[in-house]
């Protein structure tokens, strides 16, 4: 089942090409690991011909199968908590002071996963000032994996996933029980819209947005990538949108068109500040 080095260099390479992913010098374990199961389902007798494939001029099934089978679906409600609490207090009196009588707020949740992420962005801003009452908000949420955004639609969630970052509270207000475990109600899942989006593709044209969460994406990537995502990102922006990353992610050394947001708990960015990294 083991790749060679020669097979390994070219996956490596190919999954950057197609969906940013560095894979590094010392991960055929985790390539092995995720590809085997694909065997059986495509008829390969080896990892050698499913690779042989991708060589080729691979199925789009096959090329869909093999990003879901690399990419790292890890989410959790509320994550990192600190991000959250920025955006209520610091970042969106920012924004509908900037917006003054228009009453559109656009987010983009980036790499979304399985959902939790917009669906915390949403039970945040409901419960902080509600502004959903005053405000007509889209959220746009995209992934590269369709797997992940069709547990994302569906809003269904385990009984631990619920238990990750989810209060009591939380569960009685935004969900029901079900026979396979927690559903998002309707009144969430009313703001959101999702897509398949790879990032490294034109960004969509639904913007621009005054928010962007694009966050544990860009520690996958090469400095390349990164400014090539970045500047996708970029371009979907208003003129005074924010961008948050993950905790352990940072702009700098990177680019320099961003301000970070000192004061905002986490790396939290304002569009339009600087030059080119």
């Amino acid at each position: 089942m083991k790749l060679d080095s020669g097979d390994y260099a070219f996956f490596s390479q190919y999954l950057k090409n197609v969906c940013g992913i560095e894979l590094g010098d010392d991960k055929q374990y985790l390539l092995e690991a995720r590809l085997t199961p694909l065997l059986q389902r495509f008829s390969f007798k080896s990892l050698g011909e499913l690779i042989a494939a991708l060589k080729a001029a691979p199925a789009k099934e096959l090329v869909r199968a093999v990003i879901e089978a690399m990419v790292t679906n890890e989410s959790l409600f509320f994550r990192d908590v600190g991000p959250f609490d920025s955006l209520c207090l610091k970042i969106l009196p920012q924004l509908l002071a900037q917006k003054g009588h228009e009453r559109t707020l656009r987010i983009w949740s980036a790499a979304c996963s399985t959902g939790q992420e917009p669906y915390s962005v949403v039970m945040a801003l409901t419960l902080h000032m509600n502004v959903f009452a005053t405000h007509h908000v889209e959220i746009f949420c995209s992934d590269i994996s369709s797997a992940a955004l069709d547990r994302a639609r569906e809003g269904t969630y385990s009984e631990f996933e619920v238990q990750r970052g989810l209060t009591p509270g939380h569960l009685a207000r935004f969900f029901h029980k079900t026979p396979g475990g927690w559903r998002v109600n309707d009144e969430l899942r009313a703001a959101l819209t999702f897509k398949q989006l790879n990032l490294l593709e034109p960004p969509p044209a639904v913007g621009p947005f005054d928010l962007i969460l694009c966050r544990n994406v860009l520690i996958y990537f090469d400095r390349d990538t990164k400014v090539r995502v970045l500047a996708n990102l970029e371009h979907a922006m208003a003129p005074w949108a924010f961008l948050f990353l993950g905790a352990t992610e940072s702009l700098l050394g990177i680019s320099e068109r961003f301000e970070r947001m000192e004061s905002c708990s986490g790396p939290v960015y304002r569009r339009g500040r600087g030059k080119a990294g």
